[in-house]
């Protein structure tokens, strides 16, 4: 399946086209990206859009997209760039990341990218010296029903404040006629004017979307609404972003990171939680792997144990005594590697104590992920949780 992503944003005066450089694309099978930075129009320059085009164009390299970076693009190349996307992307089972960073208005509910060379004065002249949402998502549809994503952050005050017909609007419309499996996300509601910087070296939006998109195992309808929320906090609710979505699919702009759990042994159960979530489970799930996704940060995980009120035979002292239990478990990350073995066990536990005809926690830690790297510490260890509580 095709996936496309299209998104604008804004970025920082001091960063220039000649000093943004992307990693090695080798290797880089992941996705094919344009991102687009234009700042340098004549009757309003933009002061961010270079640095947020510049950093998300290297967090997809990082990611192991394969980006074209274009700064100031002029109207034909726009076009062209789109072109060659599409070109480059036609019969390829990969995503598609295009960012565009910029000018943007509407006219009579019709949504455009401004080109750097943009100099039209009429409605009449400005199809063709522009870049229409349309003509994107026209595109987009003949790629087929792969994942499209469209975000824009390019909705400011009117780069052409002195010669402006009435039928120019403020923001952007919302889209019409969106392709099956598409979402578009605004940097704000239709309508509205985007923040062009702010505090920090980055827009709110661009600032929020480097930050999340980044996240490793984030659904996109859950980065967006991340975004959403931090946009708002911190533009005091004048800035709302919004999306449109006919999504039919899931799409992480970064994969999830995966915890392997096996159940090798018990008696009588053993419940693997991880992040409040069972995971195994011994009677189900027997000594089968299973996985559970984790979040950055730190990830909760319990081991439980259930063991039934049952006695041993023979005569007291010797026999009738409570049954014991064990278990043994392993965690792994996505490439086989031990992250933690686990085995303990009791003969015979206090008749109808805490561990007799109950089910108990025999050990508690946290998974921590790291977000640069995603790799996977155990911390907070705690594996003799049964024998203190």
């Amino acid at each position: 399946m095709i996936s496309w992503v299209i998104l604008a944003a804004t970025l920082f005066s001091s960063v220039t086209p000649t000093k943004c450089t992307l990693s090695d694309s080798t290797g880089h099978d992941r996705g094919l990206a344009l991102v687009i930075g234009n700042a340098s129009y004549p009757a309003a320059g933009l002061k961010t859009t270079y640095a947020d085009a510049c950093e998300f164009g290297q967090t997809l390299s990082t990611l192991g997209y394969s980006v074209d970076l274009r700064f100031d693009l002029g109207g034909a190349e726009l076009t062209s760039a789109v072109q060659r996307l599409a070109q480059g992307a036609a019969g390829k089972n990969l995503p598609v990341v295009f960012y565009f960073a910029g000018h943007g208005f509407q006219i009579n509910g019709v949504n455009y990218l401004l080109p750097v060379d943009f100099n039209a004065a009429h409605p009449e002249e400005i199809a063709p010296h522009t870049l229409s949402l349309d003509t994107i998502l026209t595109s987009m549809k003949a790629l087929g029903s792969g994942t499209k994503i469209v975000i824009l952050d390019a909705c400011r005050a009117d780069p052409l404040a002195q010669n402006t017909p009435t039928d120019w609007e403020v923001g952007f419309a919302p889209p019409t006629n969106l392709p099956p499996n598409t979402l578009v996300a605004y940097s704000t509601a239709a309508g509205s004017i985007a923040a062009d910087g702010g505090v920090g070296s980055h827009s709110p939006y661009a600032r929020a979307l480097l930050k999340y998109s980044s996240q490793p195992g984030m659904a996109v309808e859950d980065v967006f609404k991340s975004v959403r929320d931090s946009v708002i906090a911190n533009t005091d609710g004048e800035q709302t972003p919004s999306e449109y979505t006919s999504l039919l699919k899931t799409f992480y702009f970064r994969d999830p990171i995966y915890a392997v759990a096996r159940i090798t042994d018990g008696d009588d159960d053993v419940i693997v939680m991880v992040n409040s979530v069972e995971v195994a489970e011994w009677s189900l799930d027997g000594s089968n792997v299973k996985r559970a996704i984790l979040k950055t940060g730190l990830n909760p995980v319990e081991i439980k144990v259930y063991n039934q009120r049952s006695y041993t035979g023979g005569i007291p002292p010797f026999g009738h005594q409570p049954e014991g239990w064990r278990y043994s478990v392993d965690l792994m990350d996505t490439l086989n590697r031990s992250l933690v073995h686990l085995q303990d066990g009791e003969d015979r536990p206090a008749d109808n104590g805490p561990r007799h005809g109950k089910t108990f926690t025999v050990a508690r830690f946290n998974l921590l992920v790291h977000e640069d790297t995603g790799a996977i510490d155990v911390v907070d260890r705690d594996f003799d949780y049964w024998k203190h509580h």
